[in-house]
């Protein structure tokens, strides 16, 4: 049964007339809750679902999610950092990666920059880090590289400040960390050290 609901929504997300109907707190508060749930069937199809329709669409498709995230910015991250702090690796991770596909798209630039600019997001970040899980660290760094890239843009300038007086730590840390995706590591490693040699 969970198979089909999950297959009836990742259908309707295909055409903009439907997905704006599923848009909505309520609808994702429950795919939420039942990403949460202990039997594995039901968790990974509401993963699935709730991916279905914030990623890997058109461009007017994706429009109409980014409104949606900026109307109701406050409540969604909320929502999606419960997801955040789920104790189960493969929610925890998948999360994490997804996260950094909404920031990462162009047509989510308003949202990226309102999303680093926040210090319990570096918090977040920093915290997610110093994770014993190598999967959970690299996603982490995935999300600071991001942040460290666009820090230009950030609205509030305790982040930057927050940057410079952590810089030889953020470095040395860096430099030490092993992942799992090493060959994405390296070069993602690289473009973070070149951007934190150029923060004055």
């Amino acid at each position: 049964m969970c198979t089909f609901a999950g297959n009836i929504i990742r259908t309707f997300t295909k055409y903009e007339g439907l997905l704006g109907q599923i848009l909505n707190l309520q609808i994702l508060e429950k795919l939420i809750n039942q990403v949460e749930d202990s039997r594995f069937e039901i968790s990974s199809e509401a993963f699935e679902t709730f991916r279905a329709i914030f990623t890997h669409k058109k461009e007017s498709e994706k429009k109409i999610v980014a409104d949606f995230i900026l109307k109701n910015y406050d409540e969604f991250f909320r929502l999606y950092k419960s997801l955040i702090n789920y104790d189960n690796y493969l929610s925890q991770r998948t999360c994490l990666k997804t996260l950094y596909e909404i920031l990462d798209d162009p047509v989510n630039s308003e949202i990226m920059i309102r999303f680093i600019s926040s210090k319990d997001n570096l918090r977040m970040i920093i915290d997610l880090l110093s994770n014993e899980n190598k999967g959970i660290q690299f996603e982490a760094f995935m999300l600071l590289e991001l942040l460290i890239r666009n820090i230009s843009k950030a609205t509030e300038p305790d982040i930057k400040t927050l940057i410079l007086h952590n810089k030889l730590v953020l470095v040395k840390f860096i430099k030490g960390l092993e992942v799992e995706s090493e060959q994405e590591y390296d070069y993602n490693k690289d473009v973070m050290l070149h951007y934190l040699d150029s923060l004055h």
